[in-house]
């Protein structure tokens, strides 16, 4: 299945219809392949993903580079589907590097911050682009029944990453999220309309899909970033979307995910006992 995906030029799906890329491939920029990351503080640490513990299966290709921070974060749907399809790549993680790609901090290119992939001499930014890109490059795309829902999808998890993350900036905000009166519960909103679009027990059914890494990047790294740090206070929010658990635990149990050896969030992007102490009050 992989080595068709790699190969098929005219990049359809199996029922011949035009994938996410031709639909939409200028909105998107195409889409770019991913890479895994190895980062020591102080220089450059790039690594191809096949080392003793995890061979490759593609030989034949070039690696792919993924630009990122020494952690998951944004990017952990990138290297657990590179992982899970044993596809080789290097991962590049220090400013000064990220900065040649990067317009954020310099570059004269379109691709504004991390994750970026460059794929030979194309160069692609934007978490749910790489999704979609390295969905249909690596083969997890076969289980996803219309382009177009996929993409609402993949934009309402991103919007719920957003919107958790500003969240978990103070104590103040999280209280409004997690059970305040705007509009209800904002974490109640958004993980139940979730909840609703997966069919289970993948988000499309019997297969995963790279929205299925997705989601399970989103869920994992807000359970990181906060929630699992407020728990004695809120109870487990998440105990409530058994079909969201259930995407988040299969995907812990695939290969891509258990080879990673990267924290998913690192400091100062993880709550803090003065912020628990603060929220508790």
């Amino acid at each position: 299945m992989l080595n068709a995906a790699l190969n098929d030029g005219s990049r359809k799906k199996p029922d011949g219809t035009p994938s996410v890329s031709r639909i939409a491939g200028a909105m998107l920029l195409g889409a770019l392949g991913a890479v895994a990351l190895v980062v020591t503080s102080g220089s450059v640490h790039t690594m191809l993903l096949t080392s003793e513990s995890a061979p490759s299966r593609v030989t034949d290709v070039e690696p792919l580079t993924v630009y990122y921070w020494p952690m998951w974060g944004r990017a952990g749907h990138v290297f657990w589907m590179l992982d899970e399809a044993e596809y080789p790549y290097v991962h590049v993680s220090d400013k000064e590097h990220i900065a040649e790609v990067a317009s954020a901090f310099g570059a004269m290119n379109d691709t504004f911050a991390p994750p970026i992939v460059k794929d030979g001499d194309f160069l692609l930014s934007q978490s749910v682009a790489l999704a979609i890109y390295l969905g249909e490059k690596l083969g997890f795309d076969h289980g996803v029944p219309d382009n177009f829902k996929a993409m609402q999808h993949l934009s309402d998890l991103l919007d719920f990453f957003n919107e958790a993350g500003k969240a978990a900036t103070t104590p103040q905000l999280l209280h409004e999220f997690v059970d305040g009166a705007f509009f209800g519960a904002r974490f109640d909103n958004w993980v139940g309309n979730i909840e609703r679009s997966i069919v289970g027990p993948y988000y499309y059914g019997e297969e995963i899909t790279y929205v299925d890494f997705f989601m399970a990047n989103c869920v994992e790294w807000a359970h990181n970033r906060v929630f699992d740090a407020v728990e004695p206070v809120t109870g487990d929010k998440w105990a409530g979307y058994p079909k969201v658990n259930k995407v988040l635990e299969l995907v812990r149990q695939t290969r891509g995910y258990k080879v990673s050896k990267l924290a998913h969030v690192i400091p100062p992007y993880i709550a803090t006992e003065d912020f628990v102490a603060e929220f508790s009050k």
